[in-house]
């Protein structure tokens, strides 16, 4: 009963909260801007194979620079969300899971990811997991 119970809140899709639909741009090489949510978005090549625990993953975002722009981070578990409904506007995308910078707060050392290939946000991953990195910028 335990092993069935653990094994569902592994592979549970969190859908419940509607994200808005908003439309990515191209800004520059390796960057869509998401005007309505003031948001930079990483869309490069590196993004379908980089995959880091979540600590070397927000090390990572912390020590990019694409085109002049600095300060990048793993997005939040809403900017992802968010993220999902114009994955198709991406032209770096692999249908695996990302992470989220959201920490899951019931169990310790887990946080949220999203499988791009059905659109869910998960929780409860080990952030010894390697999962794939796309990093957000916040200051538009």
């Amino acid at each position: 009963m335990i092993f069935i119970l653990s094994l569902f809140l592994l592979t549970a899709c969190d859908k419940t909260s509607e994200a808005p639909k908003h439309e990515l741009l191209f800004l520059a090489k390796g960057v869509k801007v998401d005007a309505q949510a003031k948001l930079l978005w990483q869309d490069q090549a590196i993004n379908k194979n980089n995959e880091q625990t979540w600590s070397k993953a927000q090390e990572y975002c912390q020590n990019l620079v694409i085109d002049d722009f600095i300060e990048w981070r793993l997005p939040t578990r809403v900017e992802l969300e968010h993220l999902i409904t114009q994955k198709h506007r991406l032209d770096e995308i692999a249908l695996f899971s990302y992470w989220s910078a959201t920490k899951f707060q019931t169990k310790r050392d887990t946080a949220y990811f999203s499988y791009f290939g059905d659109g869910c946000l998960r929780n409860n991953a080990s952030m010894q997991k390697h999962y794939l990195v796309r990093c957000v910028h916040s200051s538009l």
